[in-house]
């Protein structure tokens, strides 16, 4: 089976102020050198703590921001070197759903126009009629039920609005979502029906997806391979059960130790980049010499790999 994602190698770079006060510049490698593949029908779990460069990378692959460098292709299609109606029938095939829907939803539109909306704009739908009745149908899908048509988005619980978001993003029947964070911003009691939502839809639409999220009990419930992300750069990458059961990167194993409340990870977003080495050098504690100047090469099989000296 051919890849319906294909990453090679994308970078993203900010040149930022060391801070308030100050007028020097250093550079931010927000996405350093990712590579991936993603086959239609699986799930890919993006992976990190804040400022790991999770959302810079999901941007990049809806072409809401442009890579420095790298190649991303999309069912056949370079997305960097696409021209405009080529962009306009991916913008079909792909599409993103956010943190935070209040602020993804336009507040002065009903429920019935923000569906609707992207229907139009493809010209999938011909007629009010018909265009009422799909809208309804895809409500419907993901737990909304046509009371909410007239509803604005004040007007909903924040998880109303993150279904909305969804159904949106599903009316094109897209082969591929990329969902940044998508249910961070909700109650823990929301998040288990939004996650069984998600896995719901995979599995009747068959839909590819990529799953960003900081917290790896919802990534490993949710996807087929997971990819750890550390400032930037992947440090490992393979199938869940290879990464959950047999970590072996230091930082994917204090992932997982957070995760099960053994420990407080601190948030690493503004502590800036190694500048040589390995970028986990001053965390690990197994570190050694080489590790301070060296860059470990991501290895291993297709199934689990990492970039790392001692693994």
């Amino acid at each position: 089976m051919g890849s319906l994602l294909s990453v090679l190698d994308v970078r993203r770079y900010y040149e930022v102020r060391r801070s308030v006060f100050s007028v020097e510049k250093e550079i931010v490698k927000a996405v350093d050198g990712v590579s991936f593949e993603l086959e239609a029908g699986r799930t890919l779990g993006v992976v990190g703590e804040s400022g790991s460069g999770k959302s810079t990378l999901a941007r990049c692959l809806m072409f809401l921001e442009r890579p420095d460098s790298g190649k991303i292709t999309f069912d056949g299609v370079d997305l960097l070197n696409a021209g405009p109606a080529e962009i306009r029938k991916i913008r079909r095939k792909l599409q993103i759903i956010f943190q935070d829907p209040y602020s993804s939803l336009n507040p002065r539109m009903t429920v019935r126009d923000i569906i609707a909306e992207p229907l139009k704009f493809h010209r999938m739908i011909k007629g009010s009629e018909s265009l009422n009745s799909k809208v309804i149908e895809i409500l419907k899908s993901v737990g909304i039920n046509d009371d909410f048509l007239k509803k604005y988005p004040h007007e909903m619980s924040g998880g109303q609005r993150q279904r909305v978001a969804i159904g949106r993003a599903l009316a094109t029947e897209p082969a591929l979502v990329i969902a940044d964070e998508p249910v961070s911003s909700l109650d823990v009691s929301i998040q288990a029906q939004i996650i069984n939502l998600f896995i719901d839809i995979r599995e009747q639409l068959n839909i590819s997806m990529v799953f960003v999220s900081h917290d790896l009990n919802i990534v490993r419930f949710i996807s087929d391979r997971i990819l750890v992300l550390y400032k930037g750069k992947v440090v490992e990458m393979g199938e869940r059960d290879q990464i959950f059961l047999n970590p072996l990167h230091p930082y994917t194993k204090m992932l997982i130790e957070a995760s099960r409340g053994e420990f407080f990870l601190k948030n690493e977003k503004s502590s800036g980049h190694q500048k040589t080495g390995c970028v986990f050098y001053d965390k690990c504690s197994q570190a050694k010499d080489m590790c301070k100047t060296n860059i470990p090469d991501l290895k291993g099989s297709e199934a689990h790999r990492t970039a790392c000296f001692q693994s």
